[in-house]
C-alpha cells in the first residue's frame, strides 16, 4: 500500500492545463503506484507501507527546478527527488524513513503539450510519466544506454499491464521511436 501526498498548491491561477485526467488524484494514482511497487518487491517479500509526494507544478516553477537541479533552463515533464534520510537517525526512525520514497514533480502543461505533439492520449501519457518518475525514486535511471533499456522495458511492461501501448513506438507500421521523458 502507498500513501500519496498529491499537491496542487504550486499551480498558479491561469496556468492550469485545460483538463487533468480524472485519475489525477491520490486515489486515482494509487493503483498505478501499487503496480510499480509490486514489481519492485522481491518474491516472498512482505508488502511495505510506502509514502511519496507528487507535486504538480506550473511551467515557470518546473523550469526553475530543472535549471537548478539539472542545468537545463527549460520546463520538463517530470523530476524525481529520492528521499535521502539524514545521517545519525536512531534505528526506529531510520526504519520509518526508509518507507519514504521521495518527491515527484510533474508539470501538467508540459505533459499536455507532449501528448498533443506525440499524438498520445493525455491519460496514457500521464500514467507513463508517473511510472517513469516512480522508477527514478526506486533507483532506476536512463543516463547510460543499458540503464535506459532496462528502465524502458519496465515502463513498457507496466503500461501493458494497464492496457497502454508502448510509448516509445509509433502506431505506424514503421514503429519509429518516440521521445523519452526528459528527466
Amino acid at each position: 500500500m502507498a500513501t500519496i501526498d498529491l499537491g496542487f498548491e504550486d499551480l498558479r491561477a491561469g496556468s492550469t492545463p485545460s483538463a487533468l485526467p480524472e485519475f489525477v488524484s491520490a486515489d486515482g494514482l494509487r493503483p498505478i503506484v501499487a503496480a510499480v511497487l509490486a514489481g519492485h518487491q522481491s518474491a516472498g517479500e512482505t508488502a511495505h507501507e510506502w509514502s511519496l509526494s507528487i507535486q504538480l507544478l506550473n511551467a515557470e516553477d518546473m523550469q526553475a527546478y530543472n535549471s537548478q537541479y539539472r542545468g537545463k533552463d527549460k520546463p520538463t515533464n517530470v523530476l524525481s527527488f529520492p528521499f535521502d534520510p539524514p545521517q545519525g537517525l536512531p534505528p526506529e526512525a531510520l526504519a520509518a524513513a526508509q518507507a519514504e520514497l521521495g518527491d515527484i514533480f510533474i508539470c501538467p502543461e508540459v505533459l499536455e503539450q507532449e501528448a498533443l505533439e506525440q499524438q498520445k492520449l493525455l491519460e496514457h501519457h500521464w500514467m507513463h510519466i508517473v511510472i517513469h518518475g516512480l522508477l527514478h525514486l526506486l533507483g532506476h535511471d536512463h543516463i547510460e544506454a543499458d540503464e535506459a533499456e532496462v528502465m524502458e522495458a519496465i515502463e513498457v511492461e507496466l503500461l501493458a499491464e494497464l492496457g497502454i501501448a508502448d510509448p516509445y513506438q509509433d502506431a505506424d507500421a514503421d514503429a519509429q521511436v518516440k521521445p523519452r521523458p526528459e528527466e
